[in-house]
């Protein structure tokens, strides 16, 4: 078991984001509690947060469009990573959509493997500060 104080962490953060931004790994953080009173839906947000060429994408066509963008993303990327924090909250309200990211995110996640690069998508289930710290500045 490791145990680090502040000024360790604070080292550790910005390696890691150093290291993302090195290897480059394009990310995207949303924290659901952020967005749930928006009207912005969550595939535009992270779409627009990842540059994606068809955000935000309109209602009828969100998910089919944002699966598009996800994979020709995998053109021109080594990789990325979608962190969507307070997701146990985002699960609990909206587990419709929750599911309906998943899919969307599936749908795409062969035209990265077949270039061996990584795609992932993250649900942080537990408040943890350290994670907005960490990938919000990413």
């Amino acid at each position: 078991m490791h145990f680090f104080d502040n000024t360790q962490i604070d080292d550790l953060e910005r390696a890691l984001v150093d290291d993302l931004r090195t290897a480059g790994i394009r990310t995207a953080y949303v924290d659901y509690l952020e967005i749930a009173p928006r009207t912005e839906n969550i595939a535009s947000l992270i779409g627009r947060l990842l540059v994606l060429k068809q955000a935000p994408y309109a209602s009828q066509q969100e998910w089919t469009a944002f699966s598009e963008d996800l994979a020709a993303l995998s053109q021109s990327e080594t990789s990325v990573a979608i962190i969507v924090d307070n997701a146990d909250q985002f699960l609990s309200a909206d587990r419709k959509t929750m599911l309906k990211l998943i899919a969307a995110f599936q749908a795409q996640f062969a035209a990265w493997i077949k270039q061996n690069k990584p795609c992932h998508l993250c649900f942080q289930m537990e408040k943890n500060d350290l994670v907005r710290h960490i990938f919000r500045t990413a």
